[in-house]
């Protein structure tokens, strides 16, 4: 059977083809080391969105409230009538001191947006909307509030109440529909401010440019981060894999990819924690000194804490918690790439995982603040050990390795020879009075069966008598 030459092609360009889908279909992974997530709070209600100022004033938004944990303690802000009435989008503006929101009446069928002085304690109507869609996201901008919806997007004047349409969503465009927004240097004019949104449709990472042309704002977009597989590494390599939530912080664009966050910092992008295509179920998160280890579920919100704050910590609300991730600057630690010259300075620590990209060598500054934020106790604890596959090495931290348990002793032939003895003699003594017994029981059974024989009986009564006085004479 001749087979034809075009058939043998077109099955070899098959092979390839498939043999270079399979191997693309792994994506390039690149580990931020010195990133280190903790625990953070435990809310009792859904969080549906997190705004944060610093470390001990954070804001959680529900569908009817929203609440601020200051120093610890929970206060209720702003409170809707669950039964007509739903918050929709929530944004902290740090350069305002203020948050927006968005309250949907579906008895009024009105959409109406407010604006809460942090300072003041006092809310005031912003813009007032009947028969809109509901937002999926806001953002604020030098005295401009940006509003995404299903149908479009709006730049609010908070100066004069102007409205103009930045993009209207015909039949067909809804695969760029925004669901997140962020704003770097938002103080700054709206034209120089950096704005980035997310479309989960087309699993990309947008940017916006605002410009003034004279007759209204007007809005061009950019795609700064294409879907694909979820791959860290230059921006002409790596992709988003399933975005849903774009922050920024401290000059860089942070973005929530499936069940992790990655970050994107001078044209290189890198994880932070989590995996884009790993999830975990809440119950089962688990977090680790290493951001490959940690195992999260759906991240469902995420806030950064304001640029002029000393520790640039990020949120994460996942279906379990709401997480901490604080990055810590660069140390001459992160310069190794091998256990031996990372533990051989002092102050280093390493992590080693199963894949040749699970790789750090981290301060052991880190690893203790981690390990004080985390309750975990004693970081050396982690010396030697395999946990969720990950193997530390940490003699650059002054930690020794666990001493191991003692062997066994070898047993010893003179104890045996002892104990055998012992054995011995007890059997003897057990022997002896059992035959003891034996002839005490013959003995007995012998005096019975001569009783028998002469009285007729098995036993004998005997009387006694009594001399008594009185018959004496």
């Amino acid at each position: 059977m001749t087979v034809p030459l075009s058939l043998c092609r077109c099955v070899l360009s098959a092979l390839v083809a498939t043999h270079v889908t399979c191997f693309s279909a792994v994506a390039r992974r690149e580990y931020v080391v010195n990133a280190w997530s903790t625990s953070f709070y435990k809310p009792r209600a859904e969080v549906g969105a997190l705004g944060m100022i610093n470390q001990e004033s954070v804001f959680f938004k529900s569908k009817w409230a929203i609440s601020a944990l200051h120093d610890g303690f929970l206060s209720q802000l702003v409170e809707v009538d669950g039964e007509t009435s739903e918050i929709t989008s929530f944004y902290l503006c740090h350069h305002r001191n203020s948050f927006f929101y968005e309250v949907v009446s579906r008895e009024h069928g009105t959409v109406t947006i407010f604006e809460y002085g942090l300072s003041t304690k006092h809310r005031a109507m912003v813009r007032e909307f009947q028969d809109l869609v509901p937002s999926r996201a806001l953002g604020c901008v030098d005295q401009l509030l940006l509003r995404a919806s299903q149908s479009s997007l709006l730049a609010l004047s908070l100066q004069t109440g102007a409205t103009s349409i930045l993009r209207h969503y015909s039949t067909g465009e809804d695969a760029l529909v925004i669901d997140s927004l962020t704003v770097g240097y938002a103080a700054d004019v709206a034209a120089r401010a950096e704005i980035y949104a997310v479309a989960p449709r087309n699993r990309t990472v947008l940017r916006l440019h605002l410009a003034d042309d004279g007759g209204g704002l007007s809005a061009k977009f950019e795609e700064l981060l294409p879907g694909g597989i979820g791959a860290d590494g230059p921006l002409a390599d790596a992709s988003a894999h399933e975005p849903h939530s774009v922050l920024w912080s401290r000059g860089k664009v942070l973005f929530v990819d499936g069940c992790s966050l990655r970050e994107l910092d001078g044209g290189h992008v890198r994880t932070l924690l989590g995996h884009p295509q790993h999830c975990s179920e809440p119950a089962s998160e688990s977090l680790h000194a290493v951001p490959w280890a940690s195992q999260i579920s759906r991240i469902h919100a995420v806030a950064a804490a304001a640029d002029a704050t000393a520790v640039g910590a990020v949120l994460l609300a996942t279906g379990a918690e709401v997480l901490q991730v604080v990055v810590q600057g660069d140390s001459s630690c992160g310069t190794h790439s091998a256990d031996a010259e990372c533990t051989a300075q002092h102050g280093c620590g390493w992590a080693e995982g199963e894949t040749t990209e699970q790789r750090a060598c981290f301060s052991c500054s880190g690893l203790e603040s981690w390990a004080q934020r985390q309750n975990h106790g004693d970081p050396c604890d982690l010396e030697g050990s395999h946990t969720a596959g990950t193997r530390y090495s940490l003699a650059g931290c002054g930690c020794s390795a666990p001493t191991p348990a003692p062997a066994p002793a070898p047993p010893d032939p003179a104890g045996d020879d002892d104990a055998a003895r012992v054995q011995t003699v007890l059997a003897v003594l057990i022997i002896i009075a059992a035959a003891f017994a034996a002839l005490l029981l013959y003995r007995r059974s012998r005096r019975a069966a001569a009783m028998r024989e002469i009285y007729g009986v098995d036993t004998a009564e005997f009387h006694t008598f009594t001399d008594s006085s009185d018959h004496i004479r």
